[in-house]
């Protein structure tokens, strides 16, 4: 089937289609793109997870992170909650390497937030 278009015009079509969804997948690889929100459009805020509050398969999905930095982070914060990305550099493996380096740890900076009231309130203090 080459529905009214010769060889050449369907190849050149068919690596059209082939750019385009190089691409967009590029875009989405590149901006992390969380997929549709509840109202059907596609999310365009990037999505910067709580490292108190985010899941370990959040946290893995990171750049830099992976499965197994993410649960040295979650491993950190049941003893000791995070007041600020740059306490990732305490994070551990768990033999006793550190997770982070300065440098993983400048980017996660862009990608990750701590919210403060939730580092206060996981560690049981009041206001």
């Amino acid at each position: 089937m080459t529905f009214g278009f010769d060889r050449k015009e369907m190849l050149v079509l068919l690596t059209l289609f082939f750019i385009a969804g190089a691409i967009v997948w590029g875009l989405h690889a590149h901006f992390g793109f969380r997929g549709v929100t509840q109202g059907g459009y596609a999310d365009l805020v990037r999505y910067k997870p709580d490292l108190n509050s985010a899941t370990e398969d959040e946290l893995s999905l990171l750049p830099g992170v992976g499965p197994r930095g993410a649960r040295a982070i979650v491993s950190h914060r049941e003893t000791r909650r995070f007041t600020n990305v740059d306490e990732l550099a305490d994070a551990r493996f768990p033999d006793g390497k550190a997770a982070f380096d300065s440098e993983k740890i400048a980017k996660l900076k862009k990608t990750v937030t701590v919210t403060a009231e939730n580092s206060e309130a996981m560690r049981g203090s009041t206001p």
